[in-house]
């Protein structure tokens, strides 16, 4: 008979490295706050807000603690409904301290940001057996510390947490803190492999396998939206990342916008399983170098769903970045809502209805940059797009960066739209030095004063664009690959060009794709940055889980 809720407790110590460590976790903890300015680092990015009345343009700058020399990157944006400077600086070295300074007018402010270090100390060791058909619960008893997280892992070489379609998850996380789940394959639960359950923080999910979870609705035609990795119930979950895990084939399938699903009010919204949802938002997540996988009978309807209600302040403060997406049948990424320094980058999408939704923001700013769009998944009913985004509510002008992304053709099966407010008319866009291929339009954008709509250097190459930028073009581009779109085994895809145009004529964005950057793919070659997401003669583009190394080196 199976047991429910055991623990494994084959603990073996390790030693802490607690050093310099306690002073720089001292930095990671919480947001650093003096007067009026708040930093908030993640692994490489660092949200900053600088709560002052608007005194012009708001430059920053930034060095590694120690250096001599500042380098500019992006200015802040002033958010005019609450008062704020605010923005993110991207590309960053882990476990680095960092000084940034702040110039608004005559007004100059200098604060200090730890971002957070890949490889936190542990401590606690509990080895699991090659096989088990119970369900581990990890609980508050279980917590390690800042000095020594509490590590689960194989206590050879695989430990399998079989759920046999009875349990209703693998592992639930139930007000833990400092917990790194490691190296697990994690299957056949009706419901989850992971549950969070209560508040956690300081969660580390990586290199697991996770697959064959969620049941049926009543009717039996579609799945419920059930996560692989999931919050179902109200609870404070913050310092959470998920990394380099293999999360396939869930035992159901969504509808599509095309299909009826006897189960949701709109019966005809997807409806299905899901790889990561936190119902009840969450802050400071990162989700990065993980393979979202499965197949046409087998779709996800949202793969990562990471936003609170319209009410709440969650989902804020996070990344999702080098992630490989597939077949979703409704938005690969749905970040929705609040969105106050969510950034989206390093992502290939495949196979997904929508690759990205930021609707009905109420806070901002929010990035997608340099991401790839293959091939979707197209319906009768609605365009697919690249980004979904808009507000139906005026007070929703909230900022939002489209910057070096490329939506490709992919053979006719590319993306119909790739910007376009689906949700209403109301938002502020910056959009730089995209390479759009989309089947019609490249962006569907509402006029002012309802819409605010910097746009300007990219580069479209579709049948009905207006141009909306002086240095906008509308011509096919030369790439290096017949196949730009073709996600290859080892996690590559060559979306480079390699003539004019786009080539060399990106616009200068500090900290994106000039001077102060720490990232391969964007280092410059030749005369200026290159349009879309590549750049000619620096390394092809890598995601999934063996990406790591790419996006850090």
């Amino acid at each position: 008979m199976k047991r429910n809720h055991v623990m494994f407790n084959a603990h073996r110590a390790r030693p802490l490295g607690v050093g310099l460590w306690l002073l720089a976790t001292m930095l990671l903890l919480a947001p650093l706050q003096l007067h009026a300015q708040t930093v908030t680092p993640t692994y490489n990015c660092v949200g900053v807000k600088w709560e002052i009345p608007y005194a012009g343009p708001c430059t920053v700058e930034i060095k590694v603690n120690g250096s001599s020399t500042y380098y500019p990157v992006m200015d802040l944006w002033y958010d005019t409904r609450y008062n704020y400077y605010i923005g993110s600086i991207m590309h960053l070295r882990d476990n680095t301290l960092y000084k940034i300074r702040l110039t608004a007018g005559a007004n100059t402010v200098e604060k200090y940001a730890q971002t957070w270090k890949n490889d936190p100390p542990e401590g606690t060791v509990t080895a699991l057996p090659a096989s088990s058909t119970d369900p581990l619960v990890i609980t508050s008893a279980d917590s390690g510390t800042a000095s020594g997280y509490h590590v689960y892992e194989p206590a050879g070489g695989a430990a399998v947490i079989d759920g046999e379609n009875i349990d209703a998850y693998n592992i639930m996380l139930r007000d833990a803190h400092y917990i790194i789940i490691r190296g697990l394959d994690l299957k056949n639960p009706t419901m989850w492999n992971i549950r969070f359950y209560g508040d956690c923080s300081h969660i580390i999910i990586e290199d697991c396998d996770m697959t064959n979870w969620g049941k049926l609705n009543a009717v039996g035609d579609w799945g419920y939206e059930h996560a692989a990795i999931a919050q179902d119930k109200p609870g404070d979950l913050s310092f959470i990342t998920i990394q380099r895990n293999k999360i396939h084939d869930p035992r159901t399938s969504s509808n599509t916008w095309d299909e009826y699903n006897s189960h949701p009010a709109d019966h005809y919204h997807p409806e299905g399983p899901m790889g990561v949802k936190f119902l009840y938002g969450a802050t400071n997540v990162v989700v990065r170098y993980n393979e979202f996988r499965t197949d046409s009978s087998h779709k996800f309807s949202d793969i990562i769903q990471l936003h609170g209600g319209p009410s709440n302040n969650k989902g804020n403060d996070s990344d999702i970045y080098g992630n490989y997406f597939e077949w979703a049948a409704d938005d690969a990424v749905e970040a929705d809502h609040n969105g106050q320094n969510v950034r989206i980058f390093g992502n290939f999408f495949e196979n997904c209805f929508d690759s990205v939704s930021f609707q009905t923001v109420s806070l901002g700013p929010t990035y997608v940059f340099r991401n790839i769009c293959g091939k979707v998944l197209h319906i009768n009913r609605f365009d697919s797009t690249f980004i979904k985004c808009g507000s139906t509510n005026p007070t929703h002008m909230s900022r939002l960066y489209v910057m070096h992304n490329t939506v490709l053709n992919a053979d006719g099966d590319g993306a119909d739209i790739a910007v376009r407010p689906v949700a209403g008319r109301y938002g502020d866009y910056y959009i730089r030095n995209n390479l759009f291929q989309a089947l019609y339009y490249a962006m569907w954008l509402y006029p002012a004063p309802d819409t605010i709509n910097d746009t300007d250097y990219n580069l479209y190459d579709c049948p009905y664009q207006t141009l909306y930028g002086a240095h906008d073009q509308n011509a096919a581009p030369s790439f290096s690959s017949a196949t730009p779109w073709v996600f290859n085994a080892s996690g590559t895809v060559d979306a480079r060009i390699y003539a004019a145009p786009g080539l060399d004529e990106a616009e200068t964005i500090h900290g994106v794709n000039a001077a102060y950057v720490k990232t391969i793919a964007v280092d410059l070659v030749g005369a200026g940055a290159d349009k879309g997401e590549a750049e000619y003669g620096q390394a092809i583009f890598k995601a999934g889980v063996y990406s790591q190394s790419y996006w850090e080196n």
